[in-house]
């Protein structure tokens, strides 16, 4: 090697603000945990606080693929549907997707799935974790009596679903049980430290027929349950007081809530072939169409036939992107918010779409690093775990 190679080589391996620059050009957190392990200089580089919030802010978290759990009552299943180019990203969530069977898939977030442990819903609940291979699925308490969700008890069960950063805990099941004559009852129950918490019974007084709930959102400690009666409702559950929250004007249906740190609710909605979304500045406390406002509009890619309907199937975390689908053709695209642009899935819905629920796959966020033994000058290999952290993907170190 030349004086002149080496003295470049040098600059790079041994400059600490040159290799940060480097580190922020891999994309997704998946390649900054296999860079880290390269040396413990290179691991306190890129776990650096600073050097993470710079990271994200270039790199957000990427759709992968998505999963659809189709809960037809003839044929029950999972199917993941891949976006990314990475094979080895693909084949995990196809695996995860074969692993889920005929279980219920409730939730998909962060790189992790809920789905029920039977087949048959019966009050258990785990947690798998697709990126990680080498993690076994965490099996949850069982649900508390208290809540109106076991055999026998007449409820419509909505959704048990994950919260955007909080592990393994911070899991939220919701039940709806047969209203009574006067009021919209709903029951909600919280998974904190290891445990269910306290079974939440709230009641409200709406005009018949009752809502069909469409979609719920978590933020700031409040429950938000979209309906297709033209309102949101709102549960606290500080205070287990429920309360409605109107729609911006001339939003129908065809819309899904999403959340986005440090700014609150969201509201993505379609109508015809333009796609909006809404920010709530009320911090959740407002209840008229004037809290909203428009942050956003998208113009959509015309199929061949103008006239076809576009749902909106999901939305991202952090309002980041979309998943829509044509109604008579089954073709399936997705949005990115920030960029702007909508891209075709290589896959048709041959169910209808109904019958199914739409699961974004993304990659994870924070990322787990190595643990370092201060004894010893080489790395630990065992991905450290906390409260507060997810697992990103293990296999490749």
């Amino acid at each position: 090697m030349s004086a002149k190679s080496a003295a470049a080589m040098s600059a790079v391996i041994d400059g600490d603000d040159l290799l940060r620059e480097i580190l922020l050009c891999l994309g997704l957190s998946t390649l900054l945990v296999r860079a880290a392990v390269v040396s413990k200089r290179w691991l306190r580089l890129a776990s650096d606080p600073a050097f993470l919030r710079r990271f994200r802010a270039r790199n957000p978290p990427r759709l992968l693929g998505f999963f659809i759990y189709n809960h037809s009552p003839y044929a029950p299943r999972t199917d993941f549907v891949p976006v990314s180019a990475d094979p080895g990203l693909a084949v995990a969530g196809s695996a995860a997707a074969e692993s889920a069977g005929l279980r219920h898939l409730f939730d998909c977030r962060n790189g992790r799935l809920l789905l029920s442990v039977a087949e048959e819903f019966d009050g258990r609940l785990a947690v798998c974790y697709p990126l990680s291979p080498t993690r076994a699925d965490h099996a949850l308490p069982p649900l508390p009596r208290t809540l109106p969700c076991l055999p026998g008890v007449h409820t419509k069960i909505i959704r048990a679903f994950l919260l955007p950063r909080d592990g393994d805990d911070g899991i939220v099941f919701v039940a709806f049980p047969l209203p009574a004559p006067e009021t919209f009852p709903v029951q909600a129950c919280v998974l904190q430290s290891g445990a269910w918490g306290e079974a939440i019974l709230a009641t409200a007084e709406l005009p018949a027929p009752y809502p069909i709930v469409t979609d719920l959102m978590h933020v700031h400690s409040k429950l938000y349950m979209a309906t297709d009666k033209g309102y949101i409702l709102r549960l606290d559950l500080a205070t287990a007081r429920m309360s409605t929250m109107n729609l911006p004007s001339g939003i129908g249906t065809n819309f899904r809530l999403a959340y986005k740190d440090g700014s609150g609710l969201f509201l993505v909605h379609v109508k015809g072939f333009e796609l909006g979304v809404w920010c709530n500045e009320s911090d959740g406390d407002g209840d008229g169409a004037h809290d909203w406002v428009l942050v956003d509009t998208i113009r959509l890619v015309a199929t061949g036939d103008r006239l076809e309907e576009v749902l909106l199937l999901a939305a991202g975390d952090d309002a980041g992107f979309v998943l829509l689908g044509r109604k008579w053709s089954g073709a399936i695209s997705f949005v990115d918010l920030r960029r702007r642009e909508e891209e075709k899935v290589d896959r048709k819905m041959l169910m209808f779409f109904g019958r199914a629920n739409f699961f974004p796959f993304t990659t994870v966020w924070p990322p787990v690093f190595p643990a370092v033994d201060e004894e010893d000058d080489r790395l630990c290999l065992l991905p450290r775990f906390c409260k507060h952290t997810i697992p990103c993907i293990t296999k490749s170190f």
